[in-house]
């Protein structure tokens, strides 16, 4: 998701802060220094922090435009705290997916993406397929092609 945001800000010749949740450090840490080994110093830097942190960036008028994933909540709060400079905003909170499978669909197909969609990364992503609706004439065909894909995956260390 970093990536949706940090790729178009930089190729725009902007800096960034990139301030990641402090529940995945590392990650983020991997991320800057991948893309630090060809940009200029300075232009893309990583701060750690909880909340009070990523409040204190909001807050900060050197910043102009905040991107932020993650839970409406905070999402919330962002924004009322970005109003006071009138900051633009760039938010996904909490996304949820349907997925819609209509008479002339490739069953095959979509029962892959389906079950690809729903297992990645766990499901904990925002763009993960949260529900399906599937038209009553095809449903049997799609369910039994789900069950059969989703057999296919295997869970936990490999």
């Amino acid at each position: 998701m970093a990536v949706n945001l940090l790729v178009p800000a930089l190729v725009a010749g902007n800096t960034v802060i990139f301030k990641p949740s402090e529940e995945t450090p590392l990650v983020a840490e991997r991320l800057v220094a991948i893309l630090n080994k060809e940009l200029p110093n300075g232009v893309l830097n990583i701060v750690h922090g909880d909340g009070k942190v990523g409040n204190d960036l909001v807050e900060s008028t050197d910043i102009n435009l905040v991107a932020f994933t993650g839970s409406l909540t905070v999402g919330k709060q962002i924004m009322k705290t970005a109003s006071v400079n009138l900051k633009r905003l760039v938010m996904e909170l909490g996304g949820n997916d349907p997925m819609i499978v209509l008479n002339d669909a490739d069953i095959n197909n979509a029962a892959y993406f389906a079950v690809a969609s729903s297992f990645e990364n766990s499901g904990q992503m925002c763009t993960s397929t949260e529900r399906i609706y599937v038209v009553k004439e095809i449903s049997d065909d799609f369910i039994e092609r789900v069950k059969e894909v989703a057999m296919q995956y295997q869970m936990g260390p490999w």
